[in-house]
């Protein structure tokens, strides 16, 4: 508590009152025109003055902060040394009776699939013993239809499971990633356009000057 005294919540009174006297001058003449030059170069010297004290207790705060930060880090990071491993048997599991599922499923689909076929074989000879050839043909040629088979999960969930599955990307080729999925690299053009200067051009972006005063004490 006795560091958080150390950061003022206000300017000093004199601090105040110079950025009272910028805020409300008007340059009329060269003599105004010196004067605030003068006025800007004074409230950035005090700036830079009032910035180096401060950072010195921020710098501290922080340093308490990082230590305190990697402190709790490597408490909880013993949390997940036991979380990590159990949950990846948990997926484990769960993957190899989800694949045993479906396996079970694919299995009884091509059972009722080939029951069904060779019922029709069936129903298609009697018909053909009895005289009735197109219609027989007709069986055979109908397509097979069976009821798709879905078996419920045989794994259990316990009260308040729930599941997200969460999707990412990797790019292999830039080369074939469409337009409207790539954007403009804001570093490159910056870093052109200082280089250039005036002489920048990019088709698409505009480039402008801008002038800023700086003084050297």
């Amino acid at each position: 508590m006795a560091q958080e005294l150390m950061i003022p919540t206000e300017l000093e009174i004199s601090d105040k009152q110079l950025i009272s006297q910028a805020r409300n001058f008007t340059v009329a003449n060269n003599l105004d025109l010196t004067e605030a030059k003068e006025i800007s170069k004074e409230i950035r010297k005090r700036r830079k003055t009032r910035q180096a004290d401060l950072e010195i207790v921020v710098s501290s705060f922080h340093k308490a902060w990082k230590n305190a930060r990697a402190r709790v880090d490597t408490l909880l990071d013993q949390f997940d040394e036991g979380d990590t491993p159990i949950n990846a048997e948990i997926l484990r599991f769960e993957r190899e009776e989800e694949q045993k599922r479906r396996a079970e499923e694919r299995r009884l689909q091509e059972e009722a699939r080939k029951r069904e076929e060779e019922e029709r074989l069936a129903l298609a000879a009697e018909l053909e013993a009895s005289g009735k050839k197109e219609e027989a043909e007709a069986v055979i040629e109908a397509p097979i239809e069976t009821p798709t088979v879905v078996l419920p999960k045989t794994t259990q969930k316990i009260a308040g499971e729930r599941e997200t599955t969460y999707y990412f990307f990797e790019v292999i080729n830039a080369a074939l990633v469409p337009h409207e999925f790539c954007s403009p690299d804001p570093a490159k053009i910056g870093a052109y356009v200082r280089a250039n200067k005036a002489l920048a051009k990019i088709p698409g972006v505009r480039t402008w000057p801008e002038t800023k005063k700086s003084y050297v004490s």
